[in-house]
């Protein structure tokens, strides 16, 4: 089991190293140099929005398309989010980038990480010759439509190219008085810059070593498994070998005894 173990964890590591660059401009097979396509919508009544056992009110703003490859996203499930559990209506983060910022390996100059509610890039490569525009990235608070495109969502890693079609909208818990909203513009950054789209239609365009992808998914969860069952054997293996040693000996006893009474019989 420890050696398991260790070839799950070794796996896995490798399988970060393999993923863990996003593909330069020449791998991008797909053209991603188009701003989104945004139509303000006028006279559309607000709707309802089931989710999970919750009713949503959803105000549609404006219809939207956007193309673009995916360079983080949030996770629900990790430990640092405290914010969203798998219930939640916003069902995943995609921050996307776009037109110049994927052009002559800009975006490999920089690092891309989603926090509960965020995008946020740091520069690692202060001699990149291009320079990174704010409005050819976006972080796209998703709500879906149905449960198939959720499912697609979810198996969307960073690298993937997707198109996304849909509307952008405000939306509001039943009984809350607090309102998400989405920006309506590319050019804006900091609190309440993100875009709240619903999920209509959901295109991928591209994958991103998706074989890799999959051997870091099983690996993590192999390795998670087998760290736990190695540690529970250490904690576990010194108490079932003392017990096993009691009882060779209480039957060492017993057989010393029943030689030692049948040999005063005689």
């Amino acid at each position: 089991m420890k050696w398991l173990f260790l070839v799950c964890a070794v796996t896995y590591g490798l399988a970060i190293s393999k993923v863990s660059q996003l593909p330069k401009s020449s791998e991008i097979k797909v053209p991603l140099s188009e701003d989104p396509v945004q139509q303000i919508i006028r006279g559309k009544e607000p709707f309802t929005l089931d989710y999970r056992s919750s009713n949503y009110s959803v105000e549609p703003v404006a219809s939207y398309e956007i193309s673009g490859m995916i360079v983080s996203h949030n996770d629900i499930g990790s430990f640092d989010d405290i914010y969203h559990t798998s219930d939640s209506v916003d069902v995943r983060d995609l921050c996307l980038i776009w037109g110049q910022n994927i052009e002559d390996d800009n975006h490999l100059s920089f690092d891309f990480k989603n926090e509960p509610f965020s995008c946020h890039i740091n520069q690692k490569d202060y001699n990149s010759p291009g320079e990174f525009r704010i409005e050819n990235l976006s972080n796209n608070h998703l709500l879906v439509s149905s449960e198939k495109i959720r499912e697609q969502i979810y198996t969307l890693n960073p690298g993937d190219q997707v198109r996304l079609k849909g509307m952008l909208v405000n939306y509001s818990a039943s009984g809350s008085d607090f309102t998400r909203r989405s920006s309506l513009v590319r050019t804006d950054d900091g609190n309440g810059a993100c875009e709240v789209m619903l999920v209509e239609e959901l295109q991928v365009l591209g994958r991103w070593k998706p074989d890799w992808w999959r051997v870091r998914t099983i690996s993590a969860k192999a390795s998670l498994i087998l760290g736990i069952l190695t540690l529970l054997s250490w904690i576990i293996g010194p108490i079932w070998e003392y017990e096993k040693r009691k009882r060779e000996t209480n039957i060492m006893v017993a057989n010393y005894r029943k030689r030692m009474g049948g040999g005063q019989s005689n």
